[in-house]
């Protein structure tokens, strides 16, 4: 009666567990630069929206609102003859430049939101209907 028993059939055994776990520690190294990289492109969109947010604060408070001032009080003054037209012409393209970048950073920031709910799965507020009118 003989038996064949391989002797080295635990060393076979030993170099497929290491491939697997090689391949386990690189799966999951390669899962954790994943996650690594969907957070920083989170905190990127966050920081975008929360600047632009800001900066619409700021126009609709305070940019806005006094260039209007500025533009008005020049055309009261054309009116009486102590400012020139080419001071209105001034001011209006100062507003309308405010104006723009106000809209630029309102584009930003919806951006900013959009690519938040996408990388994040979550709805932030509710889509309203966009309207273009000045008084937004």
């Amino acid at each position: 009666m003989g038996a064949k028993i391989p002797l080295f059939f635990w060393r076979k055994e030993a170099y497929g567990i290491k491939e697997a776990t090689s391949n386990l520690v690189a799966t999951n190294n390669a899962l954790k630069t994943k996650i690594n990289a969907i957070l920083a492109d989170i905190r990127s969109a966050y920081l975008d929206a929360s600047t632009d947010k800001k900066l619409l604060k700021l126009y609709k408070t305070a940019i806005l609102p006094q260039a209007k001032g500025t533009l008005e009080s020049s055309m009261a003054s054309y009116g009486v003859g102590k400012a020139d037209f080419l001071t209105i012409i001034t001011n209006t393209i100062i507003l309308l430049d405010y104006e723009l970048a106000y809209y630029k950073n309102l584009t930003g920031f919806e951006k900013a939101i959009a690519n938040l709910e996408a990388l994040t799965g979550v709805q932030f507020r509710a889509r309203t209907k966009v309207t273009w009118d000045k008084q937004q």
